[in-house]
C-alpha cells in the first residue's frame, strides 16, 4: 500500500516514516510541502496521503480541496 507523508519539518516527517515501517509499510514516500505533494501524485496513485495541516505555500487544508477536485 502506497503511502505519502506530507510533512514541512524534517524530523517529524522521518518519525512518521519509522513509525508507519514498524507497521509493516514499505511503500512510504515524502513530500515537504503541497505542491509537491501534488507533483508527486500526478506520478503514483497512493492509497493513503497524511498531511500536515499548516504548510507554505500550500496548507494540508488546500492539498485537501486540491486533491477532491482532481
Amino acid at each position: 500500500m502506497p503511502i505519502l507523508v506530507v510533512e514541512d519539518h524534517e524530523a517529524t516527517a522521518l518519525i512518521l516514516q519509522s513509525l508507519l515501517k514498524r507497521l509493516g509499510c514499505s511503500d512510504v514516500d515524502e513530500a515537504s510541502d503541497g505542491l509537491m505533494a501534488l507533483a508527486k501524485m500526478r506520478e503514483k496513485r497512493y492509497a493513503l496521503v497524511i498531511s500536515d495541516w499548516n504548510m507554505e505555500p500550500m496548507s494540508g487544508y488546500g492539498l485537501l480541496k486540491k486533491i477532491r477536485m482532481e
